[in-house]
């Protein structure tokens, strides 16, 4: 049977009350030592270790579900390019399921698979017009997020296009 302070507790843990739904436990009186107490005592602890579990859980969750600061719609615009095809307003999605689209004046142009780490990018897989495959096909970047920029510096590239559109300027976040 479930009791109306566990129910309560477990509510405000899901609303993001850990500390609220902890000091409700102990408003019901925490004992001294559970073996004093009995099996209350145990009781009470049993539900204190769970309300913690829960309250661990939720917070995992909670920062798995925030995802990386690299997922999101990145803009930049290039003029005066070596090639006048990298010329344009340029988006680039990095997708939460690990894939990224890179789009030229609306066009989808390239569709991938990243890996992204704490302070790197990796592109592949690529398929589309524009795609870097083969041997090219795979590059590394370090990454750094600011104030809404994001600036990748290479530390393998074999695709010249791909480079000039991902260093030529930071990368604007718009979403």
């Amino acid at each position: 049977m479930t009791s109306p302070l566990r129910v309560h507790c477990l509510a405000l843990v899901r609303a993001g009350n850990r500390s609220l739904a902890l000091a409700r436990l102990f408003e019901q009186g925490a004992p001294s030592s559970p073996i004093q107490q009995g099996k209350g005592g145990v009781a009470l602890m049993l539900r204190l270790l769970l309300a913690t579990g829960v309250a661990l859980l939720v917070g995992v969750s909670a920062a798995a579900a925030a995802g990386s600061p690299l997922h999101g719609t990145f803009t930049t615009v290039i003029k005066n390019a070596p090639d006048d095809q990298l010329n344009g307003a340029w988006q680039i999605a990095l997708l939460s399921n690990g894939r990224y689209t890179i789009q030229r004046n609306g066009a989808v142009l390239i569709r991938g698979r990243d890996t992204e780490t704490t302070t790197t990018i990796s592109f592949g897989h690529e398929t589309g017009p524009a795609a870097c495959t083969g041997a090219l096909g795979a590059a590394t970047y370090r990454w750094s997020l600011r104030a809404g920029l994001l600036r990748l510096t290479t530390v393998r590239e074999g695709c010249l296009g791909r480079h000039v559109v991902l260093t030529t300027h930071p990368l604007k976040k718009v979403g």
